[in-house]
Parts: structure tokens; C-alpha cells; sequence
């Protein structure tokens, strides 16, 4: 078991662990690449041709054909561009949620002016049902757009994308997906499943800097984007870039070209290791954290394991801990940044641990429990040295 004595060392010498599901640690090679000189993306020639081999490398990870869409912007610009582009004022939306981000969209939707048909599950730690989806698709012909989160990262739940966005093919409506947080963690098959735009970011499984939101677009959807008459927003407004980069092949604006050269690299990292290899890693990954926290006495959120999303681990704060506590002191004692949750639902109530993107190794995994089994002694929920480490190293 590694010593007090011996964590103070190594962290305030040589650096932190930043164990949150995103932003997330950034594998060096990332950050050599954002340090390059930057080019004048406006003016170089050659720049266009590097940008669209960027995208489609990053349609490669989505596994979609379709184009996809580079933005300037932390993940959040992708979510309110597909819904400003899309939603009409007075359309009605079918929103999907079962947790704090899926409801998100649904105050998303008022912002335009569109009526927000809720679907819901009881609570944070269960995820969406195809019946309740069907049921609601049926019950509703009207409706002109879907909206879905994959992987709802404050409770670390995954919902059934493939099945839910195969009852969605039944509506003419168009599917937006939130995979912020899936993307590169787990599969996620745009073509095949029938995702008209599927949003991501560079901060989360990706493990590049925040900066770059991106985002695919279906034939449906562009059709519907171009058909819009006004959009009450230049920045966050998909036309603009369909009639300048997809029609010329020209930037709209200028682009933010250090977060374009790491993201670049971590992209083609995730490439080189091959998806597969990826979505193996953060499932072996995911399962020893499961079994390490749950060696401990500590309880996983999600109501069942199946449910759990392989790229965050979300676990209920211990009776007679106080949640805040621990996390201010896992990180000014030992260096370790863990997350809380919030809102009303998860506020005090859940911890977790970002094992996504380059947070998905076992020497991360094993310092991030080290000390959490430290914290938790220390904060006198007992716990025998070692414990949560072995069961970790057994299972991987």
C-alpha cells in the first residue's frame, strides 16, 4: 500500500491525476501537438484538405460516412447548434431522459420556442425502455425531432442506443444523439443505427483539451437545416456552415487551430489503437473499477451492472461520509480530482470515477483507488488497506 508520506511526494513534485469523466487527462503526444505553430486556417491552401481528412477520420470513430462537422466550441455548442438548426418555434420535440442531461434537453427545447414532449424514466439509476419509447413515438405522429442521451454521465448510465434509435426509424422525425461522453468509449454505429446527427467533443473519451465540439449530419437532416428560413443565431447556426464548408469547402469563421492539432492527434491515436482494442480496454477497465469499489462496501448507482456505462463509474457517497468533504480532500491530500454529481436527484449523493479515454489504464485506475481508500480511512469509513487495488489488479 502505497505510504501518506509517499503520495505527497510523487504529486506535489511531479503532478495530479485528474480521474473526472471529462474534461479528462491528455495523453502527452496531445499536448505536444497543441503546442505546434499555428497556421492561418483562413488563408493556408492547404489547410481545407487537412481539416476534412480531420472530420472524416473522426466520422471513422462514429463509424458514419455521412459529413461530419468540426466546431469551434466545448461540447455544449454541438448540442445547441443541432437543436437551433432543427427545432422549429411551435414543433414538438420528444425528449428522451433518464437523467440530469436528458432533461437538459428539454429546457433546451423551450429556448426554441418548441414544445417538449417528456419521456421519462422514475428515476436517475434506470435507464429508457424501448416500450416506453414505441409507446411515446406512436401516441405522438407529430413530433419533428428526438432527442437522446447516450451515456448520461452524472449517474454513469447507458441507455440502449442501437434498440432505442431502431424505434426512432419509425418517425420521420430526426434523431439527435448526445454520445459526448460514449463516443470512443464504447461502439457507436451512426450509419447502421440510424442517427440523423450524432454529437460529440474532444474533451471526454477523445482526451483532447476542450475545444472541439463536432457533429454528423444524416441526409434528413441536412435536408432539414437547409430548409430552415431563419435562424435567430450565426454562430450555433448549421447552414452557415452547410452553404460555406460543405458546399465550398470554406471555413465559416476563423477556427481554433491548436485545439484542431490536438484533437488531430488524439483521434489518431484512438485509430492506431483500433476501436475495438478501445472498446475492449474501457470494458475491462470498467468492470475492475466496479469490482474494486464494490470490494470496499461502496455501492455502484446504476441500479444493475448491465446498465452501467463503461466510460465513468458512478458509485452512492457512504452513509456517515460527507461527499464534498472527501473529494476536497482526495485532492489537496493525495492529488487526486475525482467528481460529484448535482441537482436535487444526485446533489451529495454520488461520486464517480472517470475511467474514460486515457483515464482507461490500470496505472491511472490503481493511484485514482490508492487514494480513495486512503480518503475514505481518513474520513474514518474503514477500509483495509489494499483492498480496493487487489480486486482491481485481479480482474484486469
Amino acid at each position: 500500500m502505497t505510504s501518506e508520506k509517499d503520495f505527497k511526494t510523487f504529486y506535489t513534485k511531479q503532478w495530479n491525476l485528474m480521474y473526472t469523466p471529462g474534461p479528462t487527462m491528455v495523453p502527452p503526444s496531445v499536448l505536444k501537438a497543441m503546442s505546434k505553430q499555428i497556421v492561418n486556417p483562413d488563408l493556408d491552401p492547404d489547410f481545407p484538405a487537412w481539416f476534412l481528412e480531420t472530420a472524416q477520420k473522426t466520422g471513422e470513430v462514429i463509424k458514419t460516412k455521412e459529413e461530419v462537422l468540426l466546431l469551434p466550441g466545448e461540447g455544449m455548442l454541438a448540442l445547441d447548434a443541432a437543436l437551433n438548426s432543427v427545432v422549429k418555434p411551435d414543433d414538438k420535440v420528444l425528449v428522451l431522459a433518464s437523467g440530469i442531461f436528458g432533461h437538459g434537453f428539454g429546457g433546451m427545447v423551450k429556448d426554441c420556442k418548441a414544445e417538449p414532449i417528456i419521456v421519462a424514466t422514475e428515476g436517475y439509476d434506470e435507464v429508457l425502455s424501448v416500450e416506453m419509447v414505441k409507446e411515446a413515438i406512436d401516441n405522438n405522429p407529430d413530433i419533428s425531432t428526438i432527442t437522446l442521451i447516450h451515456c448520461e454521465t452524472p449517474s454513469g448510465t447507458l441507455n440502449p442506443l442501437k434498440e432505442i434509435a431502431k424505434v426512432c426509424q419509425k418517425s420521420n422525425a430526426v434523431l439527435i444523439v448526445d454520445a459526448v461522453s460514449s463516443i470512443a468509449g464504447t461502439d457507436v454505429r451512426t450509419d447502421e443505427w440510424g442517427i440523423d446527427i450524432n454529437l460529440g467533443a474532444s474533451q471526454k473519451c477523445i482526451s483532447a483539451p476542450p475545444g472541439i465540439a463536432f457533429l454528423s449530419l444524416s441526409e434528413k437532416a441536412l435536408e432539414v437545416i437547409n430548409k430552415r428560413e431563419t435562424i435567430p443565431t450565426f454562430y450555433s447556426d448549421l447552414s452557415v456552415w452547410t452553404k460555406s464548408w460543405i458546399k465550398e469547402r470554406r471555413l465559416p469563421f476563423t477556427h481554433l487551430i491548436s485545439d484542431l492539432f490536438a484533437f488531430r492527434e488524439a483521434i489518431d491515436l484512438i485509430l492506431d489503437e483500433g476501436l475495438e482494442q478501445v472498446f475492449k480496454r474501457h470494458t475491462l477497465i470498467s468492470n475492475a473499477m466496479i469490482a474494486a469499489i464494490e470490494s470496499i462496501g461502496l455501492e455502484l448507482y446504476p441500479r444493475t451492472k448491465d446498465i452501467a456505462s463503461p466510460t465513468v463509474t458512478a458509485f452512492k457517497v457512504p452513509e456517515g461520509v460527507d461527499g464534498n468533504k472527501l473529494l476536497l480532500h482526495l485532492w489537496r491530500k493525495y492529488g487526486v480530482l475525482i467528481a460529484d454529481a448535482w441537482g436535487p436527484v444526485l446533489g451529495g449523493k454520488v461520486l464517480r470515477l472517470g475511467n474514460m479515454g486515457y483515464g482507461a489504464n490500470t496505472h491511472f485506475a490503481i493511484i485514482a483507488l490508492a487514494a480513495l481508500e486512503n480518503g475514505l480511512n481518513d474520513l474514518g469509513f474503514k477500509v483495509a488497506p489494499g483492498t480496493a487495488v487487489g480486486t482491481f489488479m485481479k480482474e484486469v
